[in-house]
């Protein structure tokens, strides 16, 4: 299965790498859970401060049944994310395991509970 996926960058220079490196951890997703319907990832570097690095954020939205799922990795003055990769690796993981609680979530509610035998007369 093929994923639409919507990458879009803000204030960050757009690169057939980065594209990879989204494609590959989304091949992971999508390993987990085979119903996922959309994903969206916005890469930006909105911090520009004179002593301070570039602190990068990432946020994913992934559409699966009757969910949105939604990861904002906005560290603010986070010195770990100031390496893009990093803070794309950060919210991957957290997505992921967003993504196994929403499975789990969802497999307690189509699992069927054996019910208590009625006594025979």
């Amino acid at each position: 299965m093929v994923l639409p996926v919507e990458v879009s960058y803000r204030q960050l220079e757009p690169s057939d790498f980065i594209d990879d490196k989204v494609k590959h951890r989304l091949k992971q997703l999508e390993s987990l859970s085979n119903e996922i319907s959309r994903v969206h990832v916005v890469l930006s570097a909105p911090h520009h401060h004179k002593h301070k690095g570039n602190h990068y954020e990432v946020h994913i939205t992934l559409n699966v049944p009757g969910s949105e799922l939604v990861v904002n990795q906005n560290t603010g003055a986070s010195e770990a994310h100031e390496d893009f990769y990093v803070a794309l690796r950060d919210a991957f993981d957290a997505m992921e395991r967003q993504l196994k609680r929403w499975k789990d979530k969802r497999s307690l509610d189509v699992k069927e509970h054996s019910r208590p035998s009625i006594p025979e007369p």
